[in-house]
């Protein structure tokens, strides 16, 4: 391609990749093009570069220049006004660069990775990475991969799409493949067990890496305490690499009583400054401010019908929504700073304190080792400064555990059978006995409660739950994920369910995504944290 042609012999690196990138570039000057090449790759980053953003640049350099200011008289019909304003700097591309936090000192590998993040959302991005801590220095590239999922999950978890892209932006893979250069995460997978489909598949069947043949538990693992033969051939800045539980025993990885030593991988990943911190939600996650995932991914049915953080764990993760253990993530509440409510109102100081505790999976579903539940509700139990919301599609493993005072143990339904489909009155009750049954089993929480999201089919009779003791329900509709698009409820259904919570006399919150009826705040005073 002649273009190509001309970027290599004027010395362009990289080059570009697809003849996209080209096209904006056809028609200029070798030496515009190369100039231009070069700037958005220097902007955007290498794998960050798209044809608008080419096109962009472009634009910026050929657009004619600002005629400058003098001092000489305006011509007639002119004001002085006029002239003032003319007279005034024009910022240039440079300048409009510049962040607004002049005096801020991000780490390298944090401003390369920031670059493949989508330009639009970095500022977002930024906000996650000060919100928890004044230590700049402390965060790293997978930190930023973190807020971005947090962002996303936000837009999801709310029900809203937020701004274009977020969620969809294929940009961030370059944040996660092993030949980026600020990359902390192995994505091939090459490092797990010979039996597992180890080539990612593409969109929605990538969560189900491994899945024809087992369902394989992982682990992220600080690369200090790997063993050498999980770690042979990866990059040589890697922090963290993914493995199965069974492949780090095999290979020598440190073990106590069966399982993997949690505490000493705990403390390598802080001897490496591996520092994890919480996500913030949006406003439209009024019942908790805050989400951290010491476990992501499941292998429920609904994750390729309707799960959005199946969707975005597709997309964001090396793994997908193969289960997997973060023991660098138990430290979340311990790293978070926690926020001034003294001058907040009760609903307010609440929801500023509340964490949304794996949000982007189930932490007791039937694959998760009793040992690592329990490592995760004891880190709850020494944080009381906050209050921890979780939640679970099957709560036949609740009365396993004995829950800290500071949680809130919900159940999820959807208004459908265990297989999505509708289900009749006869049948709903039933199911519902047997579940209320299993949630009335819990012990030492603040309260137990209801999600009715996304709300799918009628739910004809909640009193087996309210007898079981629920304290709050909250219902929202489906939200837009890649499987499904988004979907409301029936009005009569969502009439129906506000009378039932109404004459039980418990709370209700209506997500912003349940649009068919507006949302009522949820929390009473005297219930814990009230001051």
């Amino acid at each position: 391609m002649e273009t190509l042609d001309v970027l290599e012999e004027a010395g362009a690196d990289p080059l570009p990749q697809c003849e996209a990138h080209l096209r904006p570039l056809k028609g200029l000057k070798p030496e515009e093009a190369a100039e231009a090449w070069n700037k958005a790759v220097e902007e955007y980053g290498r794998d960050g570069v798209t044809m608008e953003k080419v096109k962009q640049v472009v634009k910026d350099m050929t657009a004619p220049p600002k005629p400058a200011s003098t001092d000489e008289e305006p011509p007639v019909g002119e004001t002085a006004s006029s002239k003032k304003k003319t007279a005034q700097p024009t910022k240039t591309r440079d300048s409009q660069a510049q962040p607004k936090e002049l005096d801020e000192k991000w780490p390298d590998e944090v401003e390369k990775a920031l670059r493949s993040v989508p330009k639009e959302h970095r500022a977002a991005v930024k906000d996650e990475l000060r919100a928890l801590t004044d230590d700049l220095e402390e965060r790293t590239a997978q930190d930023v991969l973190d807020a971005y999922e947090g962002l996303q999950a936000a837009y999801y978890e709310g029900g809203i799409d937020g701004p274009d892209d977020v969620g969809l932006s294929a940009e961030v893979e370059a944040m996660k493949r092993d030949d980026t250069e600020d990359s902390n995460l192995i994505t091939d997978l090459d490092i797990l067990d010979d039996d597992l489909a180890l080539e990612p598949k593409l969109s929605r069947g990538r969560q189900f890496i491994g899945a024809e043949t087992k369902k394989p538990l992982l682990i992220c693992l600080p690369v200090a305490v790997t063993p050498k033969k999980l770690t042979e051939d990866i990059p040589p800045d890697t922090k963290v690499v993914i493995s199965t539980v069974t492949e780090f025993a095999r290979a020598g990885g440190p073990m106590a009583g069966g399982r993997p030593y949690i505490e000493e991988l705990r403390a390598a990943a802080r001897d490496a400054k591996i520092k994890r911190m919480m996500q913030r939600t949006t406003k439209a996650v009024d019942w908790a401010r805050y989400t951290s995932n010491p476990l992501t991914g499941c292998w429920h049915s609904c994750r390729n019908v309707f799960c959005y953080a199946a969707g975005i764990a597709a997309r964001l993760f090396a793994q997908g929504f193969v289960p997997t253990l973060y023991p660098t993530r138990l430290d979340h509440l311990k790293n978070a700073r926690v926020p001034d409510v003294s001058k907040l109102e009760h609903d307010e100081a609440w929801r500023e304190r509340s964490v949304f505790c794996v949000s982007m999976g189930d932490l007791f579903g039937k694959w998760v080792p009793n040992w690592y539940v329990e490592l995760v509700l004891e880190e709850v139990r020494q944080h009381p400064e906050w209050f921890c919301f979780f939640l679970t599609k099957d709560p036949g493993r609740l009365a396993e555990f004995s829950f800290p005072s500071n949680a809130a143990i919900g159940m999820k339904i959807t208004g459908e059978n265990v297989h999505h489909r509708p289900i009749s009155a006869d049948e709903q009750a039933k199911l519902y006995r047997r579940q209320a049954t299993e949630l009335g089993k819990v012990d030492g929480a603040a309260f137990t409660w209801l999600s009715l999201e996304p709300f799918r089919g009628e739910v004809h009779d909640l009193q087996p739950f309210f007898d079981a003791g629920i304290q709050m329900l909250a219902m929202g509709g489906q939200a837009r994920t890649m499987y499904a698009p988004a979907k409301q409820p029936e009005m009569r259904w969502v009439e129906s369910v506000r009378t039932q919570v109404r004459r039980a006399g418990i709370h209700l919150f209506e997500k912003e995504n349940l649009i068919v009826k507006p949302k009522e705040i949820p929390f009473p005073t005297g219930l814990p944290m009230a001051t």
